[in-house]
């Protein structure tokens, strides 16, 4: 069972991720991140090549002040890494599991001292059922505050929707006004079924889109293939480039302007 942790109780240390070398010593290496992160989460022993050759890719084609909806931040550590691409401010955090909020709210305020751009504590998906007004977009969502989990848990839209709100991106940038530039998505096998949500905001604003492609649970849950995924984003008129394979498929997806 999860174990929560008062906000006043949670230990934090600094950690470094990214080695590189890999092969390098820890004191040797050039590391290039650095976050302070709540415990167990900072004792974890991946952070020296954690889906590196991805964040690399996304760290060399964002820019400064582009607006990033990074859908699927889960604990809250990753973002932080976009976060620095993109500047703080500009980022969009978007979770479903309530469960999360505070650790991502709590690393966050130890990160960095300014506002994200937006939050939405939802699935983003091809359908809207979503009833609540989001002028509360700007704030952080009511379970930030409440005490930090210990450890993983997921929140799928298979599972879930009937009792998680959802929302089609092209709904959320309809909304709210936020438009993105860039998109970095890891929604555990529900890639084709968020990408359909976000058409027309494909369409007209052509973002660039990092997926992390999940072809097990995507087949398993949603009867979808990763052929599925990337020949959707070629009939957009998006080229596809593979980044590396590790638990899961990286892509990289742009419109390359003539």
């Amino acid at each position: 069972m999860p174990q929560f942790i008062k906000p006043e109780d949670a230990q934090w240390s600094k950690v470094r991720y990214i080695k590189l070398p890999l092969s390098g010593t820890d004191d040797d290496a050039k590391w290039q991140y650095e976050f302070v992160l709540p415990a167990p989460l900072s004792e974890w022993d991946v952070f020296s090549y954690w889906e590196v050759e991805r964040t690399l890719h996304m760290r060399k084609n964002l820019k400064k002040g582009e607006v990033l909806f990074d859908i699927g931040t889960e604990q809250g550590w990753l973002n932080l890494a976009y976060a620095e691409a993109v500047g703080p401010e500009n980022i969009v955090l978007i979770e479903p599991a309530p469960e999360f909020w505070p650790n991502i709210y709590n690393t966050w305020q130890k990160n960095f001292d300014v506002m994200p751009k937006g939050f939405y504590d939802g699935l983003f998906s091809d359908v809207t059922t979503d009833p609540r007004t989001l002028d509360r977009a700007k704030a952080w969502p009511e379970t930030s505050h409440n005490d930090l989990i210990d450890r993983n848990r997921y929140d799928y839209i298979h599972d879930n929707f009937r009792n998680i709100p959802q929302i089609k991106l092209d709904d959320y940038v309809m909304r709210t006004g936020i438009i993105p530039d860039a998109i970095t998505m890891d929604v555990e096998g529900a890639e084709l079924l968020v990408l359909k949500g976000a058409k027309n905001t494909l369409i007209k604003h052509k973002p660039k889109v990092w997926i992390s492609i999940h072809p097990d649970l995507g087949e398993r849950d949603y009867g979808v293939t990763a052929d599925d995924t990337i020949a959707y984003m070629h009939g957009l008129g998006y080229t596809y480039t593979y980044i590396a394979q590790d638990h899961e498929i990286h892509g990289f997806f742009e419109v390359v302007k003539k």
